[in-house]
């Protein structure tokens, strides 16, 4: 319903701008309005699982996650947490508290993690461990250094 909602507003207004300002209202609103088990089952789906993976890797029943999704009850806040992090959402995205629309600046450093990942440039993760705090500075330090390069470029043209 709220997919041909939308499909029908996208033909009703005539500027590609008043388009993606209502869809993007519409979205939001209807984001608020979805219950905890319909975000859950939405998230759980998105990530790639069946109730019963996500059960296994919460340590739970898949009838218990079938419940959460019904909303005929709500997880814990510890099981919530592990659910978040399962279905790599924010825990506020679960609750309700706003959509879970990474950035484009998100995707960009996630692409950036995945590629250097697949090069073995980035060795210090390869074995899943914490990187230590000179790493974490660098890290950091590289970024900024690279954000400000883009600006700089940007303002050039």
């Amino acid at each position: 319903m709220i997919t041909c909602t939308l499909f029908v507003l996208m033909y009703i207004n005539k500027s590609a701008n008043a388009d993606i300002i209502v869809i993007t209202q519409l979205f939001v609103e209807w984001m608020i309005k979805m219950t905890l088990g319909e975000r859950l089952k939405k998230a759980r789906k998105k990530a790639g699982y069946s109730q019963k993976e996500a059960a296994i890797k919460v340590n739970s029943t898949e009838k218990t996650i079938s419940n959460y999704e019904r909303d005929y009850r709500n997880p814990d806040p510890e099981t919530l947490r592990k659910l978040s992090e399962l279905y790599d959402v924010s825990t506020d995205y679960l609750l309700g508290r706003k959509p879970h629309t990474p950035s484009k600046l998100d995707e960009t450093v996630n692409e950036a993690l995945e590629e250097l990942m697949n090069e073995e440039t980035l060795l210090f993760m390869k074995n899943d461990e914490e990187i230590d705090e000179e790493t974490a500075r660098l890290i950091k330090q590289a970024l900024i250094n690279g954000i400000k390069y883009v600006d700089a470029m940007k303002k050039k043209k």
